[in-house]
């Protein structure tokens, strides 16, 4: 009786021990980061023309974000498309953070075009572990 008691618990300890596996998920993160818009603002009117850049209205948009996750960023991107939906525009930015990615990162690029028309402009963050997020359009104009 003492064996028979003795294999079932030697049994049972071997069976919830291989149910604990290194390969064990719950640690991963799954968490997709934050995205902050901070340029342009919303509905915003631009000027095509060039000579502009010191008057009202400017002649170039800054497209500018800030990223946020708590796992580390890998890069930020921000696409700006026409009316037709057509992309127009497109820049990564890849975080600097060597084997420790930041857990903060603020995009800032300028975008001009003599285009007149109105457009959106979408950034994309990712993290180190491939998590993404993506803003809603955000729409502004330039004017001739």
């Amino acid at each position: 009786m003492k064996k028979t008691i003795t294999t079932l618990f030697l049994v049972a300890l071997s069976l919830n021990l291989t149910n604990c596996s290194s390969d064990d998920d719950s640690g991963s993160d799954t968490t997709n980061p934050e995205i902050s818009i901070q340029g342009p603002e919303a509905d915003t009117t631009y000027s095509t023309d060039d000579y502009t850049i010191l008057v009202d209205p400017v002649s170039s948009v800054t497209l500018k974000a800030q990223g946020t996750d708590s796992g580390g960023l890998e890069n930020m991107k921000a696409t700006v498309y026409n009316a037709n939906g057509n992309e127009v525009f497109a820049h990564t930015q890849e975080a600097l953070g060597g084997d420790i990615p930041p857990t903060e990162m603020v995009f800032v690029k300028k975008f001009h075009t003599t285009t007149a028309g109105n457009y959106t402009v979408i950034f994309k963050a990712t993290d180190k572990s491939g998590n993404s997020s993506t803003t809603s359009p955000r729409a502004f104009e330039f004017i001739d």
